[in-house]
């Protein structure tokens, strides 16, 4: 279980791997706040405008709805994301 190792990250004020953790330990448990975002969405409880204005990384979000939906087809794609 990670959560000795994220108490350790905390510890040592070593914060920044922690999303990584959390973004890997869905096994344990964790979610990051945009994988919760994401899920709430790819379920039909929040639009995708509102998914968008409350995430955490507005483009990473964008980026795994697109992907989820196919709207990517190459990594070209990514450069024209619109983040109106």
């Amino acid at each position: 279980m990670p959560a000795p190792y994220i108490r350790d990250l905390i510890s040592k004020s070593e914060i920044d791997g922690i999303a990584d953790i959390m973004t890997r330990g869905g096994e344990h448990g964790m979610k990051t706040f945009d994988q919760a975002i994401l899920e709430l969405y790819n379920a039909g409880k929040i639009t995708r405008e509102e998914a968008l204005s409350n995430a955490n990384s507005r483009h990473n979000l964008e980026v795994k709805i697109r992907l989820a939906s196919g709207g990517l087809q190459s990594p070209s794609d990514l450069l024209s994301i619109d983040e109106s």
